[in-house]
């Protein structure tokens, strides 16, 4: 997917910082983030290795997620109808993915598309694993209507029932989703853009 423009980019890895200096109790400048060998960001000190987060970014928007002491991914994608996502679907999908997507009208397939495209990327990221992890060999949820869910991972049986995927709610034009490590009964939706103007608003889903 198109990389976000680097206004967002940085000021997500501000807000970022402002989040997780809030939770260690720390000023943002102080929080160690390293990136491990697959790309994936994390709090450097031993201490503070209990606080595991995640982010992305499209477009205008970003995402952030951060959760206790368990492996954790978010995605937000765009909903760009300049792409060929028919051709992305059969390179990269499940078998049972592109079968859900090719029984959808094409203006259902697109969201389809987004939301099986976020729920795979959001579990990859949780897992660190990165482009080691071919997007094929495991299957989410694609069917409109039907729960979010980790489906199938290949040579792992136990995996689905290990992992909670979630839609998240976003702005409209946007797919967004999160994977995180046991079961959650619930999460909170925090709009920080609000928050810096001092409105914040936050919802249990």
């Amino acid at each position: 997917m198109r990389q976000p423009p680097r206004e967002t980019y940085v000021k997500t890895r501000i807000a970022l910082r402002c989040l997780l200096g809030l939770y260690l109790q720390q000023h943002p400048a102080d929080v160690q983030i390293e990136i491990d060998a697959f790309g994936k960001p994390f709090i450097a000190a031993a201490a503070d290795s209990w606080l595991c987060f995640n982010l992305a970014h499209s477009g205008a928007y970003a995402l952030v997620a951060i959760a206790r002491e368990r492996r954790i991914g978010v995605d937000i994608e765009q909903k760009r109808e300049d792409i060929d996502h028919a051709t992305l679907a059969e390179n990269f999908f499940a078998p049972e993915e592109r079968e859900a997507l090719a029984q959808l009208s094409p203006p259902s397939q697109l969201k389809a598309f987004f939301d099986c495209w976020t729920r795979k990327e959001a579990y990859l990221k949780a897992t660190g694993s990165g482009l080691s992890t071919p997007l094929d060999s495991f299957v989410v949820s694609t069917m409109p209507g039907a729960p979010c869910a980790l489906l199938k991972v290949a040579g792992d049986p136990r995996a689905a029932s290990c992992w909670t995927l979630r839609d998240v709610p976003t702005a409209p034009g946007y797919a967004a989703a999160f994977a995180a490590e046991g079961a959650i009964s619930q999460f909170h939706c925090l709009d920080y853009s609000a928050a810096l103007a001092g409105a914040a608003s936050t919802r249990k889903v």
